[in-house]
């Protein structure tokens, strides 16, 4: 019954939610045969740089290797774009390039993140925008909390909270996006109302997102 209930929350937030060198002349004239091998011998010296060396090639095959993984308590995204600490009790469900889900709080929990291109520049959004969204994805809607924070010139992150009903249960719903001209990240976390997750696990994975 749970993994019906992880799976079709996935899918409400998927509704919701990119060489040769020349030889230097001192002026001193040189033979033939030594003027070849000199070129000879300069250009295998060069054409060893370009090749990738043992540890330059073990360590981008560890970096993919990771992906899609939680690492030492660090989840890459199967594409590299972004990562995120996960907090104990917090376990991997599934990973694509576009959606990943995790669940936490015995299995009532489900952690949703999207990523997607963003063909900027973005718009600010506003909370009647989110709102707009979710109360037609969810039964009596009622926001119970809403911020947006610029984090640079090239980044905004908003946060929203809300409850709702997703069928016939009763939830409490965070959603935080993270938005560049590039790229927009977004993180749901889903619980029933009477059974929620303590609120550092979730404040860790927000705060702790990187790309």
């Amino acid at each position: 019954m749970k993994s019906k209930f992880i799976i079709l929350l996935a899918s409400v937030l998927a509704v919701s939610t990119i060489g040769l060198a020349g030889c230097a002349s001192d002026g001193n004239a040189t033979s033939s045969t030594d003027t070849n091998s000199a070129e000879v011998s300069e250009t295998a010296s060069e054409a060893t740089d370009l090749i990738p060396t043992e540890d330059t090639a073990s360590s981008t095959a560890s970096d993919n290797e990771h992906r899609g993984e939680i690492i030492n308590g660090v989840f890459t995204s199967t594409d590299g774009i972004y990562k995120i600490t996960v907090p104990e009790g917090v376990t991997l469900l599934t990973a694509t390039d576009t959606t990943t889900v995790f669940t936490a709080n015995e299995g009532n929990t489900t952690i949703t993140i999207s990523s997607e291109v963003n063909n900027g520049p973005y718009q600010d959004l506003k909370q009647e925008t989110f709102e707009t969204i979710y109360s037609q994805l969810y039964t009596e809607y009622a926001t119970t909390g809403f911020e947006s924070k610029i984090i640079d010139e090239k980044r905004t992150d908003y946060r929203l909270s809300f409850t709702g009903k997703n069928k016939e249960t009763p939830l409490q719903v965070d959603v935080f996006k993270a938005m560049t001209n590039q790229r927009a990240i977004t993180i749901q976390i889903s619980s029933p109302q009477d059974n929620q997750p303590d609120s550092t696990m979730i404040d860790t994975i927000i705060q702790s997102l990187k790309f």
